[in-house]
């Protein structure tokens, strides 16, 4: 029985969606004009990036590395508005080493410190979350620091409530240790 006589059509349909990659692959557009998509989808990207300052994807890319999230975060939490690179990098470097800046020798500093010179600082002017002058290693806050801050913000909220927990637990234990 022809499927069109009755009103059924999923053979017909079935037989159409199997072969309709096969058709696109092969250069048949009857099915829909993609390129008509591309670019309208590429329109989206580009007014967001406008709108935004800098595309999901670079600062997806940016935010993915610790250290760069490292230095926006001190950034954030920080009051200055000027920074140098050697202050940056011994914060970053405690951060990570789970120390304060006191306790940080020389290898770790530097380490963080050519690293950020190098790299890292470079980054994050080109895609103008800060300022660098690499001549005179000073840091200022750009305009899509903002952006990231949104981002860093579960994360940087997860970081003082693991801090505040920590302290809980220090003054509990001391309390306990003290009875006794």
């Amino acid at each position: 029985m022809d499927p069109e006589s009755n009103g059924d059509y999923s053979g017909n349909v079935l037989e159409t969606l199997r072969e309709i990659p096969k058709r696109l692959e092969d250069g048949d557009s009857s099915y829909g004009d993609s390129s008509e998509l591309d670019t309208a989808e590429e329109s989206n990207l580009l007014e967001e990036e406008a709108r935004e300052g800098i595309h999901k994807d670079d600062l997806f890319s940016l935010l993915g590395n610790s250290r760069r999230r490292a230095v926006l975060r001190y950034m954030m939490e920080s009051d200055s508005e000027l920074f140098t690179l050697g202050d940056i990098s011994e914060n970053v470097a405690a951060y990570q080493q789970g120390v304060s800046v006191d306790a940080l020798d020389s290898d770790e500093r530097k380490r963080v410190y050519v690293a950020l010179y190098q790299t890292h600082l470079d980054k994050l002017d080109e895609h103008g979350m800060l300022n660098y002058n690499k001549d005179r290693g000073l840091i200022q806050p750009d305009e899509n620091l903002e952006i990231a801050a949104y981002y860093l913000e579960d994360e940087l909220n997860a970081e003082k409530q693991r801090i505040c927990s920590e302290d809980l637990q220090e003054g509990f234990i001391s309390e306990i240790l003290g009875r006794f």
